[in-house]
């Protein structure tokens, strides 16, 4: 998606370079900027696929796996789960109508933190399989590191699908992070899901998408780190599922609020619910 605004001044006449320096040398958390695509934010930040991350998400889940928290989200270790209810209520009832049988497609779900989120209350679950689509370092480590019966990684959706049909696509912290996020949930409306979620979003009340540049608080990944990042328009996420779903709830989801110039910005979710009249999903083989 192109963006109608134009590039603020210092981002239309410095070097990406000296624009990279210059925010790096006040480091204020959150969104900044307003960028007229991809690569051009891309060029003053980081990227989602800097191997620091990987490292430092890694670090967490291992300690968590070895007893020493419950579990990691973007890269903190937390000694008590934050259950995301509205998720979990949510995937929960997509169970009850699948007679036990659950296929969670979690796209952009790192290691595996929303699974460890909602595990203990999907034990009663008779086949549950959740499937995490990722970048291909994550799948590689979460392969040699995590991998259960349960809990599976791949680098593609269409792969994923090919084994097994999924229920439910979960896109939680996911949809900020690609360059085409509404080509993705163009694609992903047209697969047979019974429902998607979509959680911890930024979203703000402004009628258009903003490509910003999002700067992470230092203690998350022991260094600075931003990479870009989309505030979306609720009402602009919501459009791509008129034909054949329906909004179930809109919520705030876990996350902190932030401004985005004078506007507030929060991370929010939407589940959305096959319609009847629609087409379904297919059964489990």
């Amino acid at each position: 998606m192109t963006l109608s605004r134009k590039p603020s001044p210092i981002n239309q006449w410095l070097p990406p370079r000296l624009v990279q320096w210059f925010v790096r040398s006040v480091w204020r958390v959150g969104y900044f900027g307003n960028y007229p695509n991809w690569d051009a934010a891309r060029r003053v930040s980081d990227g989602y696929d800097d191997p620091r991350i990987l490292k430092q998400v890694t670090t967490s889940a291992l300690r968590a796996k070895d007893g020493q928290g419950i579990y990691e989200r973007d890269g903190v270790l937390f000694d008590q789960i934050e259950q995301p209810w509205p998720v979990l209520a949510a995937i929960l009832g997509a169970a009850v109508t699948s007679n036990e049988w659950l296929h969670v497609l979690d796209v952009g779900g790192g290691l595996g933190t929303s699974y460890q989120q909602c595990r203990s209350f999907l034990e009663p679950v008779g086949n549950l399989q959740w499937s995490i689509v990722e970048q291909e370092s994550f799948v590689a480590t979460g392969r040699n590191q995590f991998q259960t019966t349960t809990l599976q990684f791949y680098s593609d959706v269409d792969a994923c699908l090919t084994e097994r049909p999924a229920d439910v696509l979960l896109l939680s912290s996911v949809l900020p992070y690609v360059p085409a996020p509404h080509e993705l949930l163009q694609t992903m409306v047209r697969l047979p899901f019974r429902m998607i979620i979509i959680d911890r979003t930024p979203m703000w009340s402004c009628p258009e998408d903003r490509l910003t540049v999002q700067r992470v608080p230092t203690r998350i990944y022991g260094t600075r780190i931003q990479y870009p990042a989309w505030v979306f328009s609720q009402e602009g996420l919501a459009k791509h599922f008129d034909t054949h779903f329906m909004l179930v709830t809109s919520f705030d989801a876990i996350g902190s609020n932030t401004r985005l110039g004078q506007v507030v910005v929060r991370d929010r979710g939407m589940v959305f619910k096959r319609r009847a009249t629609s087409d379904h999903a297919p059964s489990p083989a």
